[in-house]
């Protein structure tokens, strides 16, 4: 922070005001051009008029200074990371103190680690949605390790090229977001981490967007959408251009038959037999015998499918 002056926090609101559920997303600006298709993009996932919401999307001035939760180098290009995450917490707690309000916080890239920071210092907040979260953060991994998060819904999402960086410190997310979302769950949290197609710059205002429609459904127990039943689906397959056919395929079968599908990707058998909690209604699979074969100590009575080229299906027999 420059010459002792205070940043300021620009807040820009959507939604309904009056709302019981309050949405608060740390941003900068460049992501002030997607906003409103974030908040679009909630309501087709959330929204069913018994889900109402007010957005708060609260802009910060310097990314790196007024998001990180310590000081610590510059991981990339050359600026480094002040340690101002405690004095922006303390500003957003203030749009937070209608105790009659259910408040969730939530963010993409390094706003993502700040809501998952702030879940550890205060017990504000009912649910955290982290998108693509910047867990790489030097000693992020050994915080959460060492500490107990104060919320009980937890959502994480990743690229699934993020990994893929020659930046040797972010190429430490996969590992990070992995341990992360098994410590949560350890702890009792209710922690989804969900696989999106693509590197870290892809799509983040729908991704975001999934992440906050997650924790409201899974905090107030409705219907997400317009359909009457969410169906938990997991995509299992290793090339990563059968799993965006398939997730465009049950896309387009959501928007034509009225129904809601909440979907995990697993990028190989071994991710799923090492992540998979028992929380699948529908599994689809491509050449995974063995995996198969392993998973059935957990899958048990869950209906699994066999999936082809052409997204025909059968039920396996054995299952």
């Amino acid at each position: 922070m420059e010459n002792g002056q205070q940043r300021m926090i620009t807040t820009y609101e959507y939604g309904n005001p009056e709302a019981d559920v309050v949405l608060i997303q740390l941003t900068g600006e460049h992501e002030l051009a997607v906003l409103e298709n974030e908040v679009k993009e909630i309501r087709k996932r959330a929204s069913s008029g018994e889900l109402d919401f007010r957005f708060i999307a609260a802009k910060v001035e310097n990314w790196n200074d007024e998001l990180s939760p310590w000081k610590a180098p510059a991981v990339f290009k050359n600026e480094d990371f002040g340690g101002g995450a405690a004095e922006t917490l303390e500003k957003i707690l203030a749009l937070c103190t209608d105790p009659g309000k259910t408040y969730y916080i939530g963010g993409y890239s390094l706003a993502g680690l700040f809501a998952l920071w702030a879940a550890y210092q205060t017990d504000r907040f009912s649910g955290v949605a982290a998108a693509s979260p910047s867990v790489w953060f030097p000693g992020f991994s050994a915080y959460m390790r060492e500490h107990r998060m104060k919320t009980g819904t937890v959502y994480l999402s990743l690229g699934d090229r993020e990994e893929k960086t020659r930046n040797p410190v972010m190429a430490q997310v996969g590992a990070c977001i992995r341990d992360a979302c098994s410590w949560m769950s350890e702890q009792g949290i209710n922690c989804t981490l969900e696989w999106n197609q693509g590197n870290h710059f892809q799509e983040p205002d729908v991704r975001t967007a999934k992440a906050f429609a997650w924790v409201m459904e899974k905090r107030t127990g409705k219907v997400v959408g317009k359909a009457e039943k969410m169906i938990y689906i997991g995509l299992v397959d290793d090339e990563c251009e059968h799993l965006m056919k398939m997730r465009t395929f049950l896309l387009q079968y959501e928007e034509e038959h009225n129904t809601k599908f909440s979907i995990q990707e697993f990028h190989n058998g071994l991710n799923f037999v090492e992540d998979y909690k028992g929380d699948l209604d529908i599994v689809f699979l491509n050449k995974l015998e063995k995996a198969i074969r392993f998973a059935k100590l957990k899958v048990e009575k869950e209906l699994v499918l066999q999936t082809e080229d052409r997204f025909l299906a059968e039920q396996d027999p054995e299952l």
